[in-house]
């Protein structure tokens, strides 16, 4: 479970929030809304443990983020947490599959074991036809899917993701959002998204909202 803490966070004297508090369990969907400079982000950096509090404590499966060496931090992305990024951030010079792979890679997977892992996700998330292709030729929608791909590859318990589908038009945003919300299901992954897009609201069942320096649950 993840547990944030009577957490509060201020850059010199601007406090983005304060006292926030909630729990994602694996299987838990939730959605945090609000304006731009809310905050948003850096909670989910504070996650990741790229961020410290100024108050309070974040807690991943009973070890307190903060207290995490830098090697522990790094296992943490991609192995405990997967992350998907506004942006895809894929890399121009790999084909389709090395970028899902490349925690794989990283970890001294064979390229053998890595293409057959990376091939499993790519039908799974209807990409396969993609996966020998260079990124540069795919549409903002597919990216998002090749990047759903590689943070699910190590099989994390939890995935973030920060405004994925603020570039996307409506076709793309609605499968993208059904393909997060199967792999939770069929993963028991635990979601947390960030978005000021009002088209995914409503698929995330718990919403919250950072709304002057506080997290307010709507629902």
């Amino acid at each position: 479970m993840i547990k944030i803490v009577n957490v509060s966070k201020s850059y010199g004297s601007e406090t983005l929030f304060k006292e926030v508090s909630f729990s994602l369990s694996p299987g838990d969907f939730c959605c945090i809304i609000g304006a731009s400079g809310t905050g948003k982000t850096t909670l989910l950096h504070l996650i990741m443990g790229v961020d410290n509090p100024n108050e309070g404590h974040v807690d991943i499966d009973g070890r307190v983020v903060g207290s995490l060496k830098h090697s522990e931090r790094e296992h943490l992305w991609g192995n405990v947490l997967g992350i998907v990024f506004q942006d895809a951030l894929l890399i121009p010079e790999f084909l389709v599959w090395e970028n899902i792979a490349l925690k794989g890679f990283v970890a001294g997977m064979s390229r053998n074991e890595a293409y057959e892992r990376a091939e499993g996700l790519g039908s799974y998330l209807g990409i396969k036809p993609l996966l020998n292709r260079m990124v540069s030729g795919l549409s903002g929608g597919e990216q998002q899917r090749v990047a759903l791909a590689r943070a699910l590859f190590m099989s994390p318990r939890y995935l973030l993701a920060d405004e994925p589908t603020s570039a996307l038009d409506d076709q793309a945003t609605m499968q993208f959002m059904q393909l997060l919300d199967k792999a939770r299901f069929d993963y028991n992954l635990g979601v947390c998204l960030v978005s000021h897009d009002p088209r995914v609201h409503g698929v995330a069942p718990h919403l919250f909202c950072l709304q002057n320096r506080r997290l307010l649950k709507h629902r």
